[in-house]
């Protein structure tokens, strides 16, 4: 390492690792201190000895004690000032130890003056011998630090130079002189370039110390995080030799980190494709080909090593790169996905069956209808549709609850599911509607499976503790003719569906190609009529249901709304509503509960004074209505009802129908106070995915993964999910369906906020009188 290269290190290193260096030499120097005083006391003595009778005691006394007392006073600083932390106290240190080494030197040069008292020759060579033995001899202990050096030799040299000028050598000295001038010269150069070098070579040191201890702190804190992940971690050299394998992947291979090390990595990791069940042995070639991140796409399984477990797996592989560029290694990451894999199969179950009944939803018979048109309209084949409708199912769903009524839609789709051929596609549409799509099959051999379908329930009888129901099922029959979509195939099956109710029930109506259009319009004028008659009478009328706070909580009640029959019996909500919506009669219905409601607000009512919080259902089509917004505006001006005790329940499909028209319509009314609550949420699959886009208060679980959480831990689940998304996003659950005392308290232990349903409030009239204005509950339409 050269001078100049030394210097340069140094000025150009860290203001830090440069007083670093300063306090090693500042060190270094109080350690040749500790010990320089004896060398310094042997050498007095010696030369004390030496003039001893030829100088007077008195001079070599006093010399002796100032040299002794110099070198002891040196020592007894430097431990003074060592033991005061700081860069302050190391430099007084270094300035009393160049005053000191100065004074030191000067003690020595007293030895000129004794020779000038002898005046012999041998005296004088000895004398010189000594000073520059002490000056030369001081560079191998002083010379790691210029300026204690200079404070020590300078004044040695500066004083023999002075002595010879004074004394005026003869020239036989002359000699003598030129060694000590030269080598005066010569020794401040090497201490001057050897202060350097040693400062550049402790700068390096310490720069290479700072080196690997990052490196190593690095290291460490790669080898945690490597630990530390939740995904398995495996490297590998260019050969694809196992270099390193985490706890994680050591959990999940079998192969611990130093069994593993120095393996083929195909050894290790056994991955397999799902679909054929072939091995993966190439993933290292692969990404050293790419000289990239490869990911596997597949689904892949990872065996351990005794192939005792599998797990599902997303594997990716990235080469590992050296300080040059050049790889020289490739890492592994294998995330294990089989807790999200089964969830996913299990939601992807669910979005496409019909939780109750276990048969397809409505979404996928619509699904399977387009794949028939396709084929009619391709293959020219022929397939019909059914629509099933229960028709004492209101009775027993009303007279008996939710529990009576769910058993008996499980009790009919088993009984349907076992009279289905493997060809044909049944599904739960909703409610007490099935639908049937018959493949490759024409209107009279549809008519003749939909009567062996109506034979089947005539005989069928519901038991419900104790008591038995005549269940029977009204069909309506439509050919899929391939000119259709799947919702005007559906709405002419329900409207045939409903000619035969009409017609006296247990019956079949097939709809002809010609006599389609009217038993569309027979089945729609039928509703249409008793819904408008009831809007125009007034035949509306108010129930409530208490929503149960499960911990502390305001007092909830949601309105319900019922439509007086034109024979004055109760038609309930789930009888009319559907057929509203599918006429665009609902959102007039809407209107009417709005007002009803709003107006009982502001005139204090005695049930709805009590309750802090009252919600209203509005329907999909009401939320898309530009003009429903401004109505509840002005409703809520006109009544002056406190907004802030309002809250509107909308459902999943009003939402994802129009996200952006939902949006402004949440938006409009908040800010004046109004609260909303999404209704049956969890029951679509984009749930969680269109809930961080809306400002909602309550979520409100779907009944039906409530109604079985006691008995399914995936319902229970399922419940836990939504309400922790919820609690996270701070809004708070609703429980709904909540028929029994066991089922409440799994909910409270759940933390859900709030509970509904017939086991902690059966829905009750808001007008007392308006049960002497109607007839018991009876079946309808």
């Amino acid at each position: 390492m050269s001078e100049i290269s030394s210097e340069n290190r140094f000025r150009s290193a860290s203001p830090a690792l440069r007083e670093r260096v300063l306090d090693e030499q500042v060190r270094s120097l109080y350690a040749v201190t500790r010990y320089a005083f004896r060398t310094s006391l042997v050498f007095a003595v010696l030369v004390y000895f030496y003039f001893l009778g030829r100088v007077p005691t008195l001079w070599l006394s006093i010399w002796l004690a100032s040299v002794g007392l110099i070198a002891v006073a040196r020592f007894l600083a430097s431990r003074r000032f060592f033991d005061e932390p700081g860069a302050e106290a190391r430099r007084a240190w270094v300035r009393l130890a160049c005053v000191s080494m100065t004074a030191q030197a000067c003690s020595w040069l007293m030895v000129l003056l004794f020779v000038e008292q002898t005046g012999a020759a041998a005296d004088a060579s000895m004398a010189v011998f000594l000073l520059c033995a002490l000056a030369f001899g001081g560079f191998a202990v002083l010379g790691f630090y210029l300026p204690a050096y200079l404070s020590f030799a300078a004044p040695i040299f500066l004083g023999l130079w002075v002595w010879f000028g004074w004394t005026s050598i003869s020239a036989d000295w002359f000699w003598l002189m030129a060694v000590v001038a030269f080598g005066s010269l010569a020794i401040i150069g090497s201490a001057v370039g050897y202060t350097r070098i040693l400062r550049g070579t402790l700068l390096l040191g310490y720069q290479h110390e700072d080196l690997i201890r990052r490196l190593t702190e690095e290291k460490e804190r790669v080898q945690v995080t490597l630990r530390s992940i939740g995904d398995a971690v495996l490297t590998t050299d260019v050969q694809g030799r196992v270099t390193y394998v985490n706890p994680v992947a050591e959990r999940l291979t079998g192969w611990r980190n130093e069994e593993a090390w120095g393996k083929q990595l195909e050894e290790v990791l056994h991955l397999i494709h799902d679909g054929g069940g072939e091995r993966i042995t190439d993933v290292v070639s692969r990404c050293l080909e790419r000289e990239g991140l490869l990911v596997l796409e597949d689904e892949i399984s990872l065996e351990d090593r005794r192939g005792e477990r599998e797990s599902t797996v997303e594997v990716t592989a990235s080469p590992i790169r050296g300080y040059d560029r050049q790889i020289m290694g490739v890492v592994v990451v294998a995330h294990d996905v089989t807790e999200l894999r089964g969830m996913a199969r299990v939601m992807n179950y669910q979005a496409q069956h019909d939780p109750l009944t276990g048969l397809l939803n409505r979404r996928e018979f619509e699904a399977s209808l387009w794949h028939a048109l396709e084929s009619a309209r391709r293959e020219k084949l022929q397939h019909a549709v059914c629509y099933l409708d229960l028709d004492q199912f209101k009775l027993v769903n009303d007279t008996c609850g939710h529990s009576a009524g769910d058993e008996l839609i499980k009790q009919v789709g088993v009984l349907l599911h076992r009279r289905v051929s493997e060809s044909d596609t049944l599904a739960r549409l909703g409610g007490d509607e099935f639908g049937l799509l018959l493949h490759d099959c024409g209107l009279e051999r549809a008519r003749v499976v939909a009567e062996e379908f109506c034979e089947m329930m005539r005989s069928f009888r519901f038991d419900w503790q104790g008591k038995l129901f005549n269940i029977n099922v009204s069909i309506g029959v439509v050919l899929v003719d391939g000119t259709s979509s799947p919702s005007d195939l559906l709405a002419a099956a329900d409207a045939a569906c409903y000619v035969a109710k009409d017609q006296g029930r247990s019956r079949v109506h097939v709809v002809l190609p010609h006599d389609r259009e009217l038993a569309h319009r027979h089945g729609e004028m039928q509703w249409v009529s008793r819904i408008q008659q009831a809007l125009d009478e007034g035949r509306f009328v108010l129930r409530y249901q208490r929503i149960v706070p499960l911990r502390a909580g305001e007092n909830m009640v949601e309105m319900l709304v019922s439509m007086i029959g034109p024979h004055q019996e109760l038609v309930p909500p789930g009888s009319f509503l559907p057929a509203a919506e599918r006429f665009n009669l609902v959102t007039e219905i809407d209107r009417r509960v709005v007002r009803m409601v709003l107006e009982r607000l502001a005139a204090a009512d005695t049930v709805l004074a009590e309750m802090d919080v009252i919600t209203i259902n509005l329907s999909g089509q009401s939320v898309n209505d530009e003009s429903f917004l401004d109505y509840v505006l002005a409703t809520l001006d006109d009544t002056g009802a406190d907004p802030q005790r309002i809250c509107f329940e909308i459902t999943e499909t009003a939402v994802i129908a129009h996200m952006e028209r939902a949006e402004r319509f949440i938006q409009a009314l908040r800010e004046r106070g109004c609260r909303f609550a999404l209704d049956d949420f969890g029951s679509g699959i984009s749930s969680f995915g269109y809930l961080r886009a809306l400002s909602v208060d309550y979520l409100k679980i779907d009944g039906m993964f409530v109604k079985n959480m006691v008995n399914e831990p995936v319902d229970r689940s399922m419940v836990e999910a939504i309400h922790q998304v919820g609690h996270v996003m701070g809004i708070e659950t609703i429980a709904e369906f909540v028929e029994d005392e066991e089922t409440r308290q799994m909910l409270e232990d759940l933390g859900v906020n709030y509970g509904q349903g017939f086991g902690l409030h059966r829905p009750e009239f808001l007008d007392k009188d308006v049960y002497g204005r109607i007839a018991a509950p009876q079946p309808t339409a």
